[in-house]
């Protein structure tokens, strides 16, 4: 016997008048529906929410219809995964749009995208995480949000769609950010600002290139990044251009430097660290003691404080920290109060023989020239 056909629209319709009201409202879910009709009407469905998100005044009744929908397929025994996967998108959007960034993850986590019945697909999934991620970095909470771009990670290296690849990398970078890894934020920025294609973009990767290569624990590691970025012509018209030069060059950075750059640090970035210092202020302490080794064969705490603009007991953590670290080579007396560098001129010696190792090159030029000169007459 033919079973008789639904129109799936009117059954749309008719829910959808009865919005607001949305316990009384009853999708016909049960076995009198065959499963394609069903699954026609949840489609149908889920579009007619969706195409409602742009009315805030509609936010309420969809997240109550959606829910109770939601809900209501919990009871059957057919999955369908598309149209729950549009359901729940449609409620995580509206949190979005109110900024209640932590309940629309949660939402999207509800997807059984991980289930053994599930059909989604890898893209699919792919897009899901990505968006998860930045819901919970958006909500403050980098490491929930690691959670998911590591899930991510195993699916980004099996797709073909380069959009999904790209935001995999800027939600990757954006990750390493939040959580103050800024070496390796700073090599994803840099790598994106070469392969975003929105100008404006590159050029907002590029300065958060800069921004985590300052912001970077002193080291070879940082060192490394300091000159990738100043020998890129493209952050000749940052803001940030100065203090790079300083950094890069090995100079002294004094505080007045300082404010025009953290004006345009993120919020996460002017963060303070454990013992009260703000993370640029580490940055710059840090890159200042390294610096004064350049210059430095030994220097008192006293009058390392006085350089570094701090106490001379805070000068000394800041040294006994960096060689705890392996990142200055030196020694500390404590007797004298007064720090000796390891490797204080060598620099500066080396930097004396590549000048002279020039001016002989220049001066053998110069005599091969005026040689043939007197040759050529």
């Amino acid at each position: 016997m033919e079973e008789p056909r639904t129109n799936e629209k009117h059954l749309i319709r008719k829910s959808r008048t009865c919005s607001s009201r949305a316990l009384k409202i009853e999708i016909p879910v049960d076995t009198l529906l065959s499963t394609v009709t069903l699954r026609g009407c949840l489609h149908v469905f889920g579009e007619e929410l969706a195409s409602h998100i742009g009315s805030p005044e509609m936010w309420d009744a969809i997240l109550d219809v959606g829910q109770h929908i939601l809900n209501l397929l919990k009871t059957t025994l057919v999955v369908h995964d598309d149209q729950i996967g549009i359901l729940y998108e449609t409620v995580a959007d509206i949190y979005e749009k109110r900024e209640e960034w932590s309940t629309a993850a949660e939402k999207l986590t509800a997807i059984p995208l991980e289930s053994g019945q599930s059909s989604f697909s890898n893209d699919y999934r792919l897009h899901i995480y990505l968006r998860i991620a930045a819901l919970y970095l958006e909500e403050g909470d980098p490491y929930r949000a690691e959670t998911f771009t590591t899930r991510a990670t195993v699916l980004v290296t099996e797709t073909q769609d380069a959009q999904l690849k790209l935001k995999f990398k800027v939600q990757n970078a954006r990750v390493m950010d939040a959580q103050c890894n800024f070496e390796g934020a700073c090599r994803r920025y840099l790598e994106l600002s070469y392969i975003i294609p929105d100008e404006e973009a590159r050029q907002m990767a590029l300065t958060q290139a800069v921004n985590c290569a300052v912001l970077s624990p002193a080291g070879k590691a940082r060192s490394r990044h300091l000159a990738s970025l100043y020998k890129d012509e493209r952050t000749r018209h940052l803001p940030s251009s100065d203090l790079l030069a300083s950094m890069y060059f090995g100079r002294i950075v004094r505080k007045p430097e300082l404010s025009l750059f953290a004006s345009q640090l993120e919020q996460h970035q002017r963060a303070l660290t454990s013992d009260n210092i703000p993370l640029l202020d580490r940055a710059v302490l840090q890159h200042n003691v390294l610096a004064a080794n350049e210059i430095y064969h030994n220097i008192s705490f006293e009058e390392l404080g006085l350089l570094l603009e701090v106490s001379s007991e805070k000068a000394e953590e800041i040294v006994a920290q960096l060689m705890t670290e392996d990142r200055l080579q030196g020694t500390i007396d404590q007797v004298e109060g007064r720090v000796y560098f390891a490797n204080a001129g060598n620099s500066i010696a080396e930097r004396d023989v590549r000048i002279a190792e020039i001016c002989n090159h220049v001066n053998r030029i110069s005599h091969l020239i005026h040689e043939t000169t007197d040759t050529s007459f």
